[in-house]
């Protein structure tokens, strides 16, 4: 009986690690189509597939969106050429004030606009939310709030992530 009891222990305990080696399915994240900021043009998130996708979405009212954005707009910089792409999403009430910010703060990232609905059905309920799509549009990460080292986490998943990738972005 307690060699059985053993058996079973050793054959439970090989199943828990088989399954924590295999790597995680990621949450697939719903297509979202965004607006240019003057609302001339649509983007449709599923067009990035096949890379790495940060959004975050933020507001000009935000104060830890001062520190997010200028430390993720450097990060765009330092990962280009990976084909990894950031878009921000504000939820600025006017684009003036989106406009106004970014000005402020001389930072050059892409800005869109959501509709308000979509950003309901996300729950998208504290600003700043930042959410890493992987090469599938899965959820790799989410962080909620600002966080000083947020940027080195991100850069150190995207690097993983596209470790197959020549400096032109094309697949290896």
């Amino acid at each position: 009986m307690k060699r059985c009891a053993l058996l079973v222990l050793v054959f439970v305990a090989m199943i828990s690690f088989s399954a924590e080696a295999e790597e995680k399915e990621s949450v697939a994240f719903p297509n979202l189509k965004l607006s240019a900021l003057d609302r001339s043009s649509t983007v449709d998130l599923a067009s990035f597939r096949g890379r790495p996708v940060l959004l975050t979405f933020w507001a000009s009212w935000c104060g830890p969106c001062r520190h997010e954005l200028p430390e993720l707009e450097e990060l765009y910089g330092e990962l280009a050429g990976t084909g990894f792409t950031i878009l921000t999403v504000t939820v600025d009430s006017t684009p003036a004030a989106a406009e106004g910010f970014m000005k402020s703060l001389d930072l050059h990232l892409p800005v869109y606009l959501a509709d308000r609905l979509e950003l309901r059905k996300l729950r998208i309920s504290s600003i700043p939310t930042t959410i890493l799509l992987d090469k599938k549009g899965g959820v790799a990460d989410v962080w909620v709030g600002y966080f000083e080292n947020m940027s080195e986490q991100i850069k150190e998943i995207v690097v993983e992530m596209t470790k197959d990738v020549d400096e032109g972005g094309e697949q290896q």
